[in-house]
């Protein structure tokens, strides 16, 4: 009985998606953004304030893969289906999506790193409050912890070599977020070349909250940035543990730095 209510229920999605697919209007037009981070970054937070603005749709984790061009289609119409709008607000220019698993992309898809409709925002947060929340929050081990963390931002590195080839992208790191907001919102801001400000406070979404879709913490529905530091204390960590992270973050925030874009690029642009 399982097994036939899961082929019943990915019919019944097949034909909502085939809906949606045909009742969307202008799909060709939309941009695509895609945060490239790793669990526990601040992410969901960073969505929010993201989604806020009226020139970007998005709710949070799909946790869909991308493999081919038709998948940047799916995304839009999974938005607007979970987001229950069949026509997307006016002023809808981009769809984000957010990857923090390895697995949600194809390395073999070149058309994810360079088609020209396609924006990246990597986002890093440090180590030690990283892996903190990993063990509190998703009660991994520290070992457990260490390998994602590690893994992970191994693959944000080759992502990033993959992008610069190409194209731009941007870098910000959790802690600029909070002590740097207003400079960290500016170079989105002009790197988007959003017409419309972001702003500190964000939307409630019907999504927000829920598991597997991002923070299910009650921080997330105060609906502002919170800078106060988080509830759960940090976890002590072996200082083989500490080296190794810290080692790997670094090294992916320098591959990062180097080949993000800068504010001065739109500027220069604009002046052509």
């Amino acid at each position: 009985m399982n097994i036939v209510n899961l082929i019943l229920r990915r019919i019944a999605k097949k034909i909502v998606y085939g809906y949606y697919a045909l009742v969307t209007p202008g799909r060709e037009k939309y941009h695509y953004i895609f945060i490239l981070s790793h669990m526990r970054s601040g992410s969901s937070l960073f969505t929010h304030l993201l989604v806020s603005n009226p020139e970007i749709y998005g709710y949070g984790e799909t946790q869909m893969r991308y493999s081919s061009i038709e998948d940047f289609h799916r995304l839009a119409y999974r938005v607007f289906f979970t987001l229950r709008k069949v026509v997307p607000p006016p002023n809808t220019r981009y769809v984000l999506d957010k990857l923090l698993h390895d697995k949600c992309l194809d390395m073999n898809f070149q058309d994810f790193f360079s088609h020209p409709r396609v924006h990246h925002i990597f986002l890093l947060r440090k180590p030690e409050n990283t892996l903190s929340s990993l063990i509190q929050r998703l009660n991994y081990s520290e070992s457990e912890a260490l390998q994602y963390y590690v893994q992970r931002l191994n693959t944000l590195m080759i992502y990033a070599r993959n992008i610069s080839s190409h194209r731009p992208f941007l870098f910000i790191t959790y802690e600029d977020l909070l002590d740097n907001t207003k400079a960290v919102f500016s170079a989105i801001e002009q790197y988007l070349q959003l017409n419309y400000p972001i702003t500190e406070s964000y939307q409630i979404l019907p999504t927000t909250g829920k598991p597997v879709i991002g923070d299910f913490s009650e921080r997330i529905t105060s609906g502002k940035i919170l800078r106060n530091s988080e509830s759960n204390s940090s976890v002590p960590l072996s200082a083989s543990t500490l080296k190794k992270a810290r080692g790997a973050y670094e090294a992916c925030a320098t591959i990062l730095s180097e080949h993000s874009w800068k504010m001065e690029n739109i500027k220069s642009d604009e002046t052509n």
